[in-house]
């Protein structure tokens, strides 16, 4: 892992590119602390750069498929295949809230290294995008962990990640608090002790 992030800083540095570390990684710094072999990381590029691909490559990670560079290229994310099984999650930014995220990183230092970590209330934002077992317990865990969060923040970035994305919201039978999202990658789910009257709720 440190060596997967010190290639990261290195290839930013070489390409002069902004970029922001998600998912667990990120979690792992503000919440729990756990074992994760997957960096996350958004960058701004402009679409149909290869080239970090290719240095990625240089510096020991697999060959990548024309498939997997079509899909990146396509603003979708692709994994980047260390060894160990370590690997990279790479999207290249394509929402207007990403770019927000990217202006709103932190910089803090991991395995030595000064690199660039997405803001607690963005983490949670991409995490109700998606919103799975492990994302549910990130979610709680950054919550308890926090003593200030900015909720409203929160609910218009959803809002606004919601309509970057044409998601359209539909109640689930039997709840009408909870509510069911079909997005590109995954599914977003605002839920009762979760989300009431505007605010993330965790019931302690």
């Amino acid at each position: 892992m440190e060596e997967i992030i010190k290639i990261i800083n290195e290839v930013a540095n070489k390409y002069r590119f902004e970029y922001v570390i998600i998912g667990d990684v990120a979690s792992s710094v503000f919440g729990k602390p756990r074992m994760t072999v997957d960096v996350d990381i958004v960058i701004n590029v402009e679409r149909g750069n290869v080239e970090i691909i290719k240095e990625f490559e240089k510096r020991g990670f697999n060959k990548v498929s024309s498939k997997k560079i079509k899909q990146f290229l396509n603003g979708y994310p692709v994994k980047l295949e260390y060894k160990n099984g370590f690997s990279v999650g790479l999207r290249a930014a394509s929402f207007e809230y990403d770019f927000e995220v990217l202006k709103r990183a932190r910089r803090i230092k991991i395995f030595g290294v000064n690199v660039y970590v997405a803001r607690i209330e963005d983490l949670i934002v991409y995490k109700i995008a998606r919103f799975d077992d492990i994302d549910k317990a990130d979610i709680k865990s950054l919550i308890f962990r926090t003593r200030k969060i900015n909720r409203d923040y929160i609910e218009k970035a959803v809002l606004k990640l919601e309509k970057e994305s044409e998601i359209k919201m539909e109640p689930i039978k039997g709840d009408k608090k909870r509510m069911k999202t079909s997005m590109k990658h995954g599914k977003m789910v605002l839920g009762s002790g979760w989300w009431r009257n505007g605010c993330v709720e965790v019931k302690r």
